[in-house]
């Protein structure tokens, strides 16, 4: 008997790479696995089938989370710091670089939630000793992790989620031996993992600059009796008001 050729998974960070793999796991047989089972009338098959459809959608989005997120990149890290109400919040991140890409076209390969956890490595974390007001949505003192949500049209918008991460590095760079107790996202896309702990999911107002930020960069100014967050990567920026709790 002929022996079968052995299958490979083989890491990828290109868009056509991304593509090819995506096609693929969106191929018929799983589809017909699927419709079979729900044909049959038998409700045991009928829990099945929603199974495989569960695990079809988990396949897809647990590689494009890979390749998108591993083309990113861990090259720096930050903490944007400021102080509001006499107490202090911060914001910790990883620093990834374009790197010759464009902002646009890297948010087009997200999974189909089209959320990004707004950093690189491990897990971008707010951390704040103050109830906030983040655009007029409250934040109660505490420890989050932040992400984006990056729609193809319409408005960004800034996730805060009681979901701090797991000790697991999974695919992501790890951190720093300095750093080594930081959290990473969870090897699942955001709606799945941990949509349901979601603090609040704030409105970014987009500002184009002619100047390109070549690395992903957080920034707190002084506004009112809190401070203005400004996120820029490439030629766009997203802003959001950091003010006291009412």
């Amino acid at each position: 008997m002929a022996r079968r050729p052995e299958r490979r998974l083989v890491a990828c960070n290109s868009d056509a790479a991304t593509k090819h793999v995506r096609t693929a796991l969106q191929s018929r047989p799983l589809d017909k696995v699927r419709d079979r089972l729900e044909e049959s009338g038998d409700p045991s098959a009928h829990a099945i089938a929603k199974g495989v459809y569960v695990l079809r959608k988990v396949l897809i989005c647990a590689v494009v989370f890979v390749t998108v997120f591993a083309a990113f990149g861990q090259e720096l890290w930050d903490l944007a710091r400021t102080t509001i109400d006499g107490k202090n919040v911060a914001i910790e991140y990883g620093r990834p670089r374009l790197n010759g890409r464009n902002i646009t076209d890297l948010m087009k390969q997200l999974p189909p939630d089209h959320v990004w956890r707004a950093g690189s490595g491990p897990m971008t974390l707010l951390m704040t000793e103050a109830d906030l007001s983040i655009g007029g949505k409250k934040v109660p003192a505490g420890n989050y992790s932040l992400y984006m949500y990056c729609p193809e049209k319409g408005d960004y918008a800034l996730l805060v989620n009681s979901d701090v991460g797991t000790q697991e590095a999974g695919p992501f760079p790890k951190a720093a031996p300095d750093r080594s107790n930081r959290t990473y996202p969870h090897f699942m896309d955001y709606t799945f993992a941990i949509g349901n702990k979601e603090v609040a999911r704030i409105p970014l107002k987009r500002t184009a600059f002619e100047r390109r930020w070549e690395v992903l960069t957080y920034s707190f100014e002084p506004a009112g009796k809190g401070a203005l967050l400004t996120i820029r990567w490439g030629d766009q920026a997203w802003t959001v008001e950091f003010q006291p709790a009412g």
